[in-house]
């Protein structure tokens, strides 16, 4: 079953003018920048349909009878988020049968945050930001995406504890390497070969 979340609009939601323009994607705001590619009726209400500029991999779809093009302050979006599989008619043609997420926006608020809490707590959605959900998403210029089966890190043990450590940059890195580009993994690594000395 999927979470209905309430996600807080942390950046502006535009439409190009031009299709899939080249940009700097490295912040997440401009995959805020949106080209809509179809819109259809579905059960009497208007979807439209838009996908963020590459490398993101984001297809949006606006479920509110109305277009997605949004910027102001205090604006939440119901919306669900899944995945696509890069279906022909909604994304560029570079992009076709590759994995996007789908963020689906279902009703669209104007309200305070504690008014939107309110709201969470009636309907059990999870608040978050767009922002949030935007770095989650696939992108073109980096590996991921789906892989099925039995995935995801190595689990190192039953009672392992998850705590939030202050390191320096060059700790950061240097534990990055350590660890193969996993800082944990490195951090695991340099206390399990440390000797004390005597």
């Amino acid at each position: 079953m999927t979470k209905t979340l309430l996600a807080k609009l942390d950046l502006a939601l535009t439409v190009m003018d031009l299709q899939f323009e080249t940009v700097d994607t490295s912040r997440p705001a401009l995959a805020g920048l949106l080209t809509k590619t179809a819109e259809q009726t579905v059960d009497g209400i208007r979807r439209f349909y838009y996908v963020s500029q590459p490398p993101w991999r984001i297809l949006w779809v606006s479920q509110t009878g109305q277009p997605l093009e949004l910027n102001g302050s205090n604006i939440w979006l119901s919306m669900l988020v899944g995945w696509d599989p890069g279906a022909s008619r909604f994304v560029p043609q570079e992009a076709e049968g590759k994995q996007h997420s789908k963020f689906t926006v279902l009703t669209i608020y104007r309200m305070a945050n504690d008014e939107i809490e309110t709201i969470a707590r009636q309907t059990g959605a999870t608040v978050t930001t767009l922002s949030q959900l935007i770095m989650r998403a696939p992108r073109a210029d980096q590996a991921g995406g789906s892989r099925g089966g039995d995935v995801g890190r190595p689990r190192i043990g039953k009672g392992a504890i998850a705590r939030t450590i202050t390191l320096s940059p060059e700790q950061w890195q240097k534990a990055e390497q350590i660890g193969n580009g996993n800082a944990s993994a490195g951090l695991r690594a340099a206390i399990d070969g440390y000797q004390e000395s005597a």
